[in-house]
């Protein structure tokens, strides 16, 4: 008998199957879904959601963002988006590196720039 935690993240409910089983499952009645990695999940402002999914954690940017990042150790795997050699931004320093690993919203912010300047073209 599983005696484990019976709750699920927000948007999510335990479905009984046997005595032996439950897992989490969409809750189609909830109006909450909690955000995906990189998403918006807090800020000044901010009307969205506040909750993030399974194995991620909300992390504070700044007054006016933050977003959905993993969990250390977590298993779930992120995606991987292409961007070309022209585009790629080159870290010549590893303090750098070491800036924008600890501070991932620093990309975020950027690539949202870059999307916005490219609609208004």
């Amino acid at each position: 008998m599983y005696t484990g935690s019976s709750c699920c993240v927000s948007g999510l409910r335990c479905e009984y199957k046997d005595s032996k089983y439950s897992q989490c499952v969409m809750d189609e009645s909830s109006t909450q879904t909690c955000a995906q990695i990189w998403q918006q999940c807090g800020g000044a402002g901010w009307t969205g959601s506040e909750c993030c999914v399974e194995g991620l954690t909300c992390v504070w940017g700044n007054e006016h963002y933050s977003q959905c990042l993993r969990l250390p150790g977590s298993l779930i795997e992120g995606t991987v988006q292409e961007v070309s050699v022209e585009k790629r931004t080159r870290l010549r320093k590893s303090r750098r590196a070491a800036a924008l690993e600890s501070r991932p919203w620093l990309v975020q912010r950027r690539a949202v720039t870059a999307k916005v300047k490219e609609s208004e073209l």
